[in-house]
């Protein structure tokens, strides 16, 4: 925490994510999302990585200066609610210091919480939480290839994947599901995923969990996607009309991988006795499915091509 001294009295602010709990952060989201336009479109651009223009640059600033008090309030609103500060007191600062705390202590977690961290933060093999050690499975590399996760099953990946792609719409943004995201990725030594013991935990320390354990788990989502792309890039093409309309053809639409999982299930090749199909398929191994998965997009592919072609003969 860093410690803002004010009338004698001193305040604290945090420093990084792991002193913001994901509860915060979705109070954060709610309240960023309320900035002026002018700003948010500034910070949507920063987010591209890509380097403007002077004339671009000047243009941002012009509109900034534009919204100057609707900005003040907002930078008042964020410090009452990242600090200890009472309200009155934070409107009793002055301008200037108000302007200089946001951009140096506020900036980073307002940008973080609509975007990414700008602070690199490695991914945490585990994490201490009401006396309790959580773990995320461990790598292992196979024929020369790092392979996260490598003896989960599907049902892990699918699980998180899609509650964090659907969480992207929601109002709270990343961190709607956060602690279940988290209670799926990281679990007790040994522990297998069990969706009952993962709701149980997510209840557990959902007003309590930080963002920096939160954001680890993302970190480690997007290395399984990574890995996975690399392995079976077919599941992963978007493409044109055609590759779309294959896509959903082999149950692949939009990147649901429940739906995806769905179409294996119906296919009755991994049923396992005394389970549903579809359990069947989320208790096999998760590069395994994909395996699957990425040689039905291929045959998907060359039926499409196959007719195509034919087509073209007529």
């Amino acid at each position: 925490m860093t410690i803002l001294g004010i009338n004698n009295e001193d305040y604290r602010i945090p420093d990084s994510f792991s002193e913001i709990t994901v509860k915060k952060a979705r109070e954060l989201v709610l309240l960023s999302n309320k900035a002026p336009k002018e700003l948010l479109d500034i910070y949507k651009q920063q987010s591209k990585g890509e380097e403007l223009d002077e004339k671009t640059k000047q243009d941002f600033i012009d509109s900034l200066d534009k919204v100057q008090p609707s900005l003040d309030e907002f930078f008042i609103d964020v410090l009452e609610l990242l600090s200890d500060i009472p309200k009155d007191v934070i409107k009793g600062i002055a301008v200037e210091d108000l302007r200089a705390c946001y951009n140096i202590y506020l900036y980073k977690f307002v940008f973080g919480v609509l975007y990414f961290p700008l602070d690199k933060e490695p991914i945490k093999e585990s994490f201490s939480i009401m006396q309790e050690e959580y773990y995320l499975p461990l790598n292992r590399e196979i024929m020369g290839f790092d392979r996260p996760f490598c003896d989960e099953t599907a049902g892990v990946f699918c699980d998180a994947s899609d509650a964090d792609n659907n969480s992207r719409q929601s109002e709270f943004g990343k961190y709607q599901f956060a602690e279940l995201i988290t209670s799926i990725m990281y679990r007790k030594k040994g522990a297998k995923y069990s969706e009952e013991e993962s709701l149980e935990a997510s209840e557990l320390y959902k007003d309590i969990l930080t963002c920096d354990v939160y954001h680890s788990a993302l970190l480690k989502l997007s290395e399984i996607n990574k890995a996975l792309e690399t392995l079976f890039p077919n599941l992963y093409q978007k493409g044109n009309g055609k590759a779309k309309t294959a896509s959903k053809k082999s149950g692949l639409a939009d990147f649901g991988w429940l739906n995806s999982i769905v179409v294996v299930a119906e296919k009755g090749i991994l049923n396992i006795n005394g389970l549903t199909p579809l359990d069947s398929v989320k208790k096999t191994n998760l590069y395994d499915v994909m395996t699957i998965l990425s040689n039905m997009r291929a045959n998907t592919d060359f039926e499409r091509v196959y007719k195509e072609i034919n087509t073209k003969k007529k």
